[in-house]
């Protein structure tokens, strides 16, 4: 299909019954594209995992996969896993509460 068509049959279905704008026909046209090739999803779990948009687990939630196993796409990626380590004030006032019982 040529670029031309693909922007008419935008525009044709942006304005007929089916959707109401550009964006409900492309979040429509990227959710049926995420199932029909659900590895896209895996490569915007990376992407965005990279970014720091997202976190670990919201990454293996979205790419479909266990946190170990997207770990394991991460390491054959040569992708370095982000650990936030906690900041001094929350260290500091985990062990008082230890402390306290």
């Amino acid at each position: 299909m040529s670029e031309s068509l693909v922007h008419e049959s935008i525009d044709i279905l942006t304005k007929s019954k089916f959707f109401g704008s550009k964006e409900k026909l492309l979040d429509e046209a990227v959710r049926t594209l995420l199932e029909v090739k659900p590895s896209f999803k895996i490569e915007i779990a990376v992407e965005l995992y990279k970014k720091g948009t997202i976190s670990m687990s919201r990454a293996s939630e979205i790419a479909g996969v266990s946190g170990e196993g997207f770990k394991e796409i991460l390491s054959s990626r040569g992708i370095v896993r982000k650990v936030k380590a906690p900041t001094n004030e929350k260290m500091k006032k985990e062990v008082d509460l230890i402390l306290q019982r």
